[in-house]
């Protein structure tokens, strides 16, 4: 597996993982509204959304990180080929 997305994969896992912390803290904080008893589907809802929007924030920036690590890899690969 390519190095890429072997590390898109890793950051979408640890924006997924932050998630369920997420998740577990709202139920902690109002466990009125969302408890593992009779508020399971709005836990999950909030564990879901969190990971999709954890997971795809965390995959941005790895793009965005690797991105800028081939640019500068192509602005060191031309240093000096260019025309005098």
């Amino acid at each position: 597996m390519k190095a890429w997305i072997r590390g898109l994969l890793f950051s979408i896992m640890s924006g997924a993982g932050s998630a369920i912390a997420s998740g577990l803290t709202v139920a902690s904080v109002d466990p009125q509204h969302f408890n593992l008893e009779g508020g399971l589907g709005k836990v999950l809802t909030v564990l879901l959304m969190s990971a999709l929007i954890g997971g795809l924030s965390h995959a941005g920036g790895y793009l965005h990180n690797l991105a800028l690590k081939v640019d500068a890899e192509d602005v060191a690969s031309l240093d000096g080929q260019g025309p005098n």
